[in-house]
């Protein structure tokens, strides 16, 4: 109710006097409007439309159709047909004259004996250049290709083949010999007298020596070291975690877990 009384005091003192005067101006703009436009301006411009632009435009509209249309077709006919007509003709004649029939003159007399000579000048090239290198390709094989091919047909053929037998039997056969009657015999006997030597002593040596004293040196070190490791937490860290969380806890008021 505080609020409501002076919220309805300034409406009716303030908003409702500013609501008459709007709705009063608006009242007289609606009359002024029908009064000016309404009954004066719409009258006169209906009125100006119709007995001024309207006879105005179609005035404009026949002179245009009747004498300036006419008039401007005839003025083009007549610059075509008296003056563009004429001068086309006359730079027709003076291009053909003066340029066509030069040009042809000159293409007749100088340019197709020119061409003609040209090319009778590069068929004659062509000719010499074929007739060159056909002597030249036969000139090689002549030359190269036959003397080559019939030196690595008897020659170089025969000789490789020779090589390979002397290689054969002075180089595989002998390897293989020795491969398959030595190097073989060799290498199992370094192999059964390393595995006596070598391999059965330290076989023997990691099953009787090394892993006796692992398993020796672990039950020691599980008996000194893990199992006093396992009572200490468990009999006295664990018991001290825990008393020192109880006594966060009442100090603090706040829960804590010891871990």
């Amino acid at each position: 109710m505080l609020v409501v009384w002076p919220a309805r005091a300034v409406a009716f003192v303030v908003i409702l006097p500013l609501r008459l005067v709007y709705e009063l101006v608006r009242l007289v703009a609606r009359g002024l409007r029908v009064l000016l436009w309404d009954w004066c301006a719409r009258p006169v411009l209906r009125a100006l439309w119709r007995w001024v632009l309207c006879p105005f435009g179609r005035a404009l509209a026949w002179l245009w159709t009747r004498v300036c249309r006419p008039a401007i077709a005839w003025s083009l006919r007549a610059l075509w047909r008296w003056l563009l007509a004429p001068v086309g003709r006359v730079l027709v004649a003076v291009i053909e004259y003066l340029l066509v029939r030069p040009m042809l003159w000159l293409n007749r007399v100088l340019l197709r004996p020119f061409w003609r000579a040209l090319g009778a000048i590069a068929r004659g090239l062509g000719w010499a250049v074929v007739q060159v290198l056909r002597g030249a390709v036969t000139a090689v094989r002549l030359l190269v290709v036959v003397p080559i091919a019939w030196l690595w047909r008897n020659a170089v053929i025969p000789a490789a083949r020779g090589v390979g037998v002397v290689l054969r039997l002075l180089v595989v056969v002998p390897v293989a010999w020795a491969w398959r009657m030595v190097v073989v015999p060799v290498g199992r006997g370094v192999g059964v007298v390393l595995r006596l030597l070598v391999v059965v002593p330290i076989a023997w040596a990691w099953r009787m020596v090394v892993v006796p004293v692992g398993r020796g040196i672990g039950a020691v070190l599980g008996v000194l070291i893990v199992r006093p490791t396992r009572w200490f937490h468990r009999a006295v860290w664990l018991p001290v975690r825990r008393a020192g969380s109880e006594v966060t806890r009442v100090l603090t008021g706040r829960p804590t877990r010891a871990r």
